[in-house]
């Protein structure tokens, strides 16, 4: 099975298989070129536009998680300021029904 697979790669990885005329491929005669340098460039935008989306994300994060900790302290010392004066003016702070 796969060497069904492998036939072609080895097929075309034969070096008769070049066509007549050109000169032999080497590391120096094949380059990327323009459209490589383009889809380089794609990458590297895409790169930076994700590394600021990335940085915004955890900036807004951690901004939340500081809102959400200082209203915690805050109903937390609310509530002990609060079981301080229920308890000394208990006759004061409860409603009266003058129905």
């Amino acid at each position: 099975m796969t060497l069904a697979l492998l036939s072609p790669v080895i097929l075309l990885s034969d070096g008769a298989t070049t066509p007549p005329g050109t000169e032999e491929m080497t590391t120096a005669t094949v380059t990327p070129g323009l459209p490589g340098f383009f889809v380089f460039l794609a990458m590297a935008v895409a790169l930076l536009l994700l590394a600021l989306d990335l940085s915004r994300r955890v900036r807004r994060s951690s901004a939340r998680e500081n809102v959400r900790r200082r209203m915690e302290e805050s109903a937390k010392a609310e509530r002990v300021e609060g079981g301080k004066t229920a308890h000394g003016d208990a006759a004061q702070t409860e409603p009266r029904d003058e129905a």
